[in-house]
């Protein structure tokens, strides 16, 4: 018998009524391995589950889009040695992973561990359309990427699920998680997440409505988040001191 989907359209107003989602899961928060049983992912503007290199790939009609990902990826590979210090991705994923993090578009799509980090990355600007979407995905085993993976990463067999090694600091501390996207060569195209046989039935979204985001975000705040907790670095710390003189309509 077809397992029920997950996928609802409930929405989100309130940080009670947020928690009392996130309490609602009688699921416990880790599983046997140690992994979270959950991830969770915040957007501004409600689409589908897609890596910014799938959106750019349909947006210009890529033909060949595995091979321009490829070039794009080499390029960055060589070209960014001189900027990252001691740190040396030791393969493709954790390339994939410093490209992301610097904001190349590549197959990776992001997801947190910790709900209210996914709540605060959906509200902590301003909204991009009429509502922005809260995702929780239930972590299967089959979702997983294996250790020690030697699959290439364009020519994939399934969607994964995996966290990256410790190459930024901004991974560690937003506790991220990564969707690695397959792409479909008889399609030309890759398939959202919400839209796949192994995920589907273990996603779950939630609605934010463009006007419950100022109160979102201040709810949040007085929890201790902020764009400087998230993203520590000197520029984040800057634009959160001159907020403080410049406040954004709320």
């Amino acid at each position: 018998m077809k397992k029920a989907s997950l996928k609802t359209e409930e929405s989100i107003t309130s940080v009670d009524e947020f928690l009392k989602i996130i309490a609602a899961s009688h699921a416990p928060a880790r599983r046997n391995d140690g992994l979270p049983s959950r991830v969770f992912r915040g957007q501004p503007i409600d689409k589908p589950l897609l890596p910014k290199f799938a959106r750019e790939a349909k947006k210009h009609q890529l033909v060949d889009a595995p091979d321009v990902e490829k070039r794009l990826l080499d390029d960055f590979s060589r070209m960014a040695l001189p900027y990252l210090g001691s740190t040396r991705p030791r393969n493709r994923i954790e390339w994939l992973a410093v490209a992301q993090h610097h904001g190349l578009a590549t197959r990776l799509l992001d997801w947190t561990g910790n709900p209210l980090f996914a709540l605060w990355f959906a509200v902590s600007k301003e909204p991009e359309g009429d509502s922005g979407a809260f995702w929780i995905l239930e972590v299967s085993d089959e979702h997983l990427l294996p250790l020690n993976s030697k699959k290439n990463v364009f020519n994939l067999d399934w969607t994964y699920l995996f966290r990256p090694p410790h190459v930024t600091q901004r991974i560690v501390v937003q506790d991220g998680w990564f969707t690695l996207h397959r792409y479909l060569e008889q399609k030309n195209k890759f398939i959202a997440l919400e839209n796949q046989k192994r995920f589907k039935w273990n996603l779950r979204k939630f609605i934010i409505p463009a006007t419950a985001f100022g109160s979102l975000r201040r709810q949040l705040e007085h929890l201790g988040l902020s764009d400087h907790v998230l993203f520590p670095d000197l520029s984040t710390l800057c634009d959160q001191l001159q907020a403080r003189v410049f406040p954004a309509a709320q």
